[in-house]
């Protein structure tokens, strides 16, 4: 009970700080619904169909691996897309993608370490393969959809400028 209510809290302050930054409303709420899809996606497949892990059989558990991958992971990726716009020189962004990295894949070995899950024929490079693939998705969406917007004229504050759609 205690890692859930410390796993709310973390992600309410990544939400919290994520808010008023340079992130448009629109793209936290999409990028947030894409990344909670895809983790509960990988968690489902994982666990259930191909039983690599097993969850442990405590509902406290349960509910914090679940509110885990559908509030916290999408806040740590927010955060990794915040700071890959901030960042401009490609070394830091490259350094940023490493450590993102690092975080990401390291979040099931941590819960392995707590009781919530068990690892039974998981190797860590599979962890680093799934989270190298999803921040590469992130980053192609997140340049995509704003270009998206900057073509409608919304980070413009005018839409009076607006290119015309294609």
């Amino acid at each position: 009970m205690l890692v859930l209510c410390l796993s709310i809290f973390i992600a309410s302050i990544l939400f919290i700080l994520i808010l008023n930054k340079e992130l448009h409303p629109t793209e936290i709420v999409l990028y947030w619904m894409i990344n909670a899809m895809i983790n509960e996606e990988f968690l489902l497949i994982f666990i259930i169909n191909l039983k690599m892990m097993h969850m442990a059989n405590n509902l406290s558990s349960v509910f914090t691996v679940i509110i885990g991958t559908i509030y916290l992971m999408p806040m740590l990726t927010l955060s990794f897309l915040l700071y890959f716009i901030k960042f401009q020189s490609i070394i830091s962004r490259f350094f940023l993608i490493l450590v993102s990295l690092f975080i990401h894949s390291s979040c099931i070995y941590i819960s392995e370490r707590i009781g919530l899950l068990t690892n039974v024929q998981w190797e860590y490079s599979y962890t680093l393969f799934y989270w190298g693939a999803a921040l590469l998705v992130n980053v192609m969406l997140l340049l995509g959809y704003r270009r998206l917007l900057r073509r409608a004229g919304i980070f413009n504050e005018s839409y009076n400028t607006a290119k015309k759609l294609r």
